[in-house]
C-alpha cells in the first residue's frame, strides 16, 4: 500500500486535503493503528517491520513531496503472508547461504538463483545432482532432495 497514493485521493473532491502540517497529523492518526498489526516497509530492495519512526519519516516524506510521481525509494506498506516470511527465512539455508537480514522474496530468490548458477555451471537442473556431487559438495544430498 502507498501513503503517497492514498494522499493522492485524500488531495481530490470531497475531502480536499492539502499540502500542510495538518495533512500530516491527519494521516498519522488514521495509520497509526497499523502499528500494532504486523505490518511491514519495503522500498524494492529490503523489507523491514513498521515502527512509529519509519511511519512518520513515509508520511513527513508524502506531505513534503505533495503526492508527486517522482519519489525515489519510496517506501511502501506491505504484510508478508506467514508463507512468505517463513521462505525468507528458511529457503537460503536449504541451498547453503547465508540468510540475509530484512531480506525480500525477490532478494532471496536472486540468492538462490545466483548459488544455483553458481553450483550448476548453467547446466541444466536435472543434471545438478551429478554435478554437485562430481565437485565433492557435503550438501550434495539436501541439493538433491531440494531439486525433487
Amino acid at each position: 500500500m502507498s501513503i503517497r497514493k492514498v494522499y493522492i485521493e485524500l488531495q481530490r473532491a470531497p475531502f480536499g486535503m492539502r499540502y500542510n502540517a495538518l495533512s500530516a497529523l491527519a494521516l498519522g492518526f488514521v495509520l497509526r493503528d497499523i502499528l500494532s498489526r504486523n505490518y511491514q516497509w519495503m522500498n524494492g530492495q529490503m523489507t523491514r517491520l513498521l515502527d512509529a519512526d519509519t511511519l512518520a519519516e513515509i508520511i513527513e516524506s508524502v506531505v513534503k513531496n505533495d503526492g508527486n510521481e517522482n519519489m525515489r525509494n519510496e517506501k511502501t506498506l506491505c504484510r508478508l503472508s506467514k508463507q512468505a516470511k517463513t521462505f525468507v527465512e528458511k529457503a537460503p539455508a536449504m541451498f547453503g547461504i547465508m540468510p540475509m537480514p530484512d531480506a525480500t522474496v525477490e532478494s532471496v530468490l536472486g540468492q538462490i538463483q545466483t548459488r544455483i548458477e553458481k553450483e550448476s555451471c548453467r547446466v541444466p537442473l536435472w543434471v545438478l545432482p551429478e554435478i554437485v556431487r562430481s565437485n565433492g559438495n557435503e550438501r550434495a544430498d539436501a541439493i538433491e532432495k531440494n531439486l525433487d
